[in-house]
């Protein structure tokens, strides 16, 4: 009965530290100084003369799943994004915390109606690199490929996107860049460089675009 008594505490002392560690995770800021929130759509632009993230459309060269790509211009958002924590009681996103991605496309323009928009890390054949593709799960732990982080990196309120598969180190994601085409993939990094992000509400751009 003792020993049944022990297990118990232990198990409710696991669970309440790791409550606690997810509880006070630093919280993802947005450009207004606001926390990141689940299912709210963002778009992650680049801190450099780059753009947004955004979806390469299948074409003659390519077929389902979309890349996920960098525009190469500034001035180019891209496409949004929203933030899925594999804990559904999070009510915000915080740093190397366990994420799901998901690119967010209008149903008319989707070509691939028939996939998720999720993301996930998928080898490139042609060129034997690790790149950021859709086709990804939502919700399921057990889905290494779908697996990121959102991580602090250089000034405040810079963020950068790392890969990380459960019982593995985490991976910065980079540009890898395909000769022949005019996109910058986001894929794993060899080279222990990446791009680093601000946050911009999709709605608060949209309001301003119009006004």
């Amino acid at each position: 009965m003792m020993m049944k008594t022990k297990i118990a505490i232990l198990l409710f002392l696991v669970f309440v530290l790791s409550s606690k560690s997810i509880s006070y995770a630093e919280p993802v800021l947005d450009t207004d100084g606001e926390p990141l929130r689940p299912g709210i759509e963002y778009y992650a632009v680049t801190n450099g003369p780059s753009g947004g993230l955004s979806l390469s459309p299948p074409g003659s060269s390519q077929s389902c799943p979309y890349n996920v790509i960098i525009e190469l211009t500034s001035q180019n958002y891209g496409h949004p994004v929203t933030f899925k924590s594999l804990e559904p009681s999070v009510t915000t996103i915080g740093t190397s915390v366990a994420l799901n991605m998901v690119s967010v496309l209008d149903e008319d323009s989707n070509q691939c109606p028939d996939q998720s928009l999720a993301w996930k890390v998928s080898e490139n054949p042609s060129t034997g690199k690790w790149d950021v593709t859709t086709g990804g799960t939502v919700g399921n732990p057990d889905a290494s490929a779908s697996q990121f982080q959102i991580v602090p990196l250089g000034a405040r309120g810079s963020y950068a996107f790392t890969f990380c598969p459960p019982g593995c180190s985490c991976k910065l994601l980079s540009i890898t860049s395909v000769a022949g085409d005019e996109e910058a993939r986001l894929g794993v990094s060899t080279s222990g460089g990446g791009p680093t992000f601000t946050f911009k509400k999709a709605d608060h751009i949209r309001i301003k675009q119009v006004a």
